[in-house]
Parts: C-alpha cells; sequence; structure tokens
C-alpha cells in the first residue's frame, strides 16, 4: 500500500508514540530535531511526566536544544507559543548546550512571566526554581532573578567569587552553598512549609526555616535580573534548562536531574559526574 508522501513522513517522525505532552513541543518546532534527539527529548518528558516534575512547573524551557533558527530553543514546553522567552542583546547559542550570556554585551532572556500573574504552582510557600548550568566560573553576577522588593527576592548565583552559592526565593532570605569548586549542573532552589533550601545536584547545600514573605510580580530574567524593572548583573555563564513551579519532593528533584542529565548525555553535553 502506497502511503502519502506527507503522512508517511509524519509517521516516521512519530514511529516511537511520542508523549501528548512532548508531540504538542515536537510541533511547535519549525526544525525538528533528529529521530534521536526527539527520541532522547521524549523519554525525558514521559519520565518527568511520571514523577511529577511536569505536573509542578508553570515555565519549562529545555536551551540545549538542536536549533534555533526558528527560535526552536525558546519554547516554554509547558504551553508552546505562551511565554515562550525573547532574547535580549543576542546571548550566544550554541547547538545542544543552550545560551551563554555575554555581560559586556549586557545580553539577558526576557521569559515575560511573573508568578503573580502567570503562575499557578508557584506561591508564597509552595515554589522551585531549577537551573541547569553548563560553564564553570565564579562571578558576582545573578544567573537568573527579580524582585519587586526584597521580600520577593528570587535570585540566584552559582558560584561567586568566595566560592559560594548564593540563592533567595519570595524572601529576603540566603540561602548558601559553601567551599563550591565546580558549580556545573543542576541547582534547585525550594520553598515548601518548612522554609527553603538549595540544592545543587541533588545533594541539600543549605536550608533556611524562615517563612516566605512575598511573591513578586516582575518578570523573571536569565543570564541577569530584573530589579523592579531594571535589568541589572549580567553574567557570562552557560544555561541549557530552566524551570520554575511549585515545590519538589525529593523525588521530583532526582527526576529533575537526573533525567535532564540523561538527555544531555545522550549528545555527549552532560556535566554532571
Amino acid at each position: 500500500m502506497k502511503i502519502g508522501i506527507g503522512i508517511g513522513v509524519d509517521i516516521l517522525k512519530n514511529a516511537g508514540g511520542f508523549s501528548s505532552e512532548y508531540q504538542t513541543v515536537y510541533d511547535a518546532m519549525t526544525n525538528k530535531p533528529t529521530a534521536a534527539i526527539s527520541a532522547a527529548q521524549d523519554t525525558m518528558v514521559k519520565a518527568w511526566v511520571a514523577s511529577g516534575v511536569w505536573a509542578e512547573m508553570d515555565i519549562l524551557y529545555v536551551f540545549a536544544q538542536y536549533s534555533n533558527d526558528d527560535g526552536e530553543a525558546q519554547i516554554n514546553w509547558k504551553n508552546p507559543g505562551t511565554k515562550d522567552v525573547s532574547l535580549v542583546n543576542a546571548p550566544t547559542f550554541t547547538s545542544l548546550e543552550g545560551f551563554t550570556g555575554v555581560a559586556a554585551s549586557e545580553t539577558s532572556i526576557n521569559t515575560g512571566w511573573d508568578p503573580t500573574n502567570d503562575g499557578s504552582k508557584f506561591v508564597l510557600q509552595d515554589a522551585s526554581i531549577s537551573i541547569y548550568v553548563r560553564n564553570n566560573l565564579s562571578e558576582d553576577t545573578y544567573t537568573y532573578g527579580f524582585e519587586s522588593s526584597s521580600a520577593s527576592r528570587c535570585l540566584f548565583r552559582p558560584r561567586n567569587t568566595s566560592n559560594a552559592i548564593n540563592s533567595y526565593i519570595n524572601a529576603n532570605a540566603l540561602l548558601i552553598g559553601s567551599s563550591i569548586a565546580d558549580c556545573r549542573g543542576m541547582h534547585i532552589t525550594n520553598r515548601n512549609g518548612d522554609g527553603s533550601q538549595l540544592y545543587f545536584n541533588k545533594t541539600e547545600k543549605d536550608t533556611d526555616g524562615t517563612a516566605g514573605s512575598q511573591v513578586g510580580n516582575e518578570d523573571i530574567c536569565i543570564l541577569a535580573w530584573n530589579d523592579e524593572g531594571t535589568i541589572r548583573s549580567w553574567c557570562n555563564y552557560q544555561v541549557s534548562m530552566f524551570a520554575a513551579g511549585g515545590a519538589l519532593s525529593s523525588a521530583q528533584r532526582t527526576s529533575m536531574t537526573d533525567d535532564f542529565e540523561t538527555y544531555m548525555d545522550s549528545n555527549s553535553k552532560g556535566v554532571i559526574t
């Protein structure tokens, strides 16, 4: 039996049976990933759905994409076409690695998303932000952040010049991971009923019992931070993924980290040892 060319191509693309969640993302890409890459991406999404990570996210960006010729690396995987990111001053895109900031050029990534007006899972006492950093630098700059007042701070440094991780989430309460010689990998800042927690490659680095004080209403910025509407503190880090949503359980933090690393390893781009 003959199959029409267009139908045949579509069948071959989805021969493995993509999840409905990933199929929506795949359909939003103009330049499709190869069969191997799309299969690895679908496997990652299926794992996140099974663990509950997917359901907890408001926004999810996989910057480590095959192409960005037509904005493929800028898609919000949770809802393609809504809150896709915009690039400011052209951060450097590297296939299957992500976006690298150029501080001297004041590059950044604007999500257009703020948790007060756009979030549903990310709330005052139940929130998380995850970011995968692919290069090892020590800078007193923020790799993401925003605040509409000091009480609503969500800021993050993967490794400052004192070799410490710095992070805030929904409060002016600093979490610190000390003696960080290599900041590459998955960083998750979590807030739940016990306060806030900082995790680096699944290891807890710090906790703080201070309750959240305010949810901000400024758009969260990546490769810099949004200080009450003014973008500041541009960085030179390379980021491969970013996500924000509800608090993650231990099993979900493991899934977020391990399943993304498996995807990166499938392209020989992983950094967690």
